[in-house]
């Protein structure tokens, strides 16, 4: 049953501006086909460049991936 007392449920999609889609961190690396991935890779959003100096510590994970990559 959803939040509404409802079988079933809502997508994201139904009530988002903008379409979304969940995929995995191979398949997100799989977009940078042909460009130079830049380190760390594909992971956490909040892991990519944690400088734990100016934040205070090691950030938490968060369920989003992302990765940097240059076109040359």
């Amino acid at each position: 049953m959803n939040r509404h007392g409802k079988s079933g449920g809502w997508s994201a999609n139904e009530k988002a501006a903008s379409p979304y889609t969940n995929r995995s961190p191979d398949q997100i690396g799989a977009f940078f086909d042909g460009v130079e991935f830049l380190g760390p890779g594909v992971v956490s959003t909040s892991l990519w460049r944690p400088e734990a100096q100016q934040i205070g510590g090691p950030p938490a994970e968060v369920a989003a991936s992302c990765g940097v990559g240059r076109k040359r």
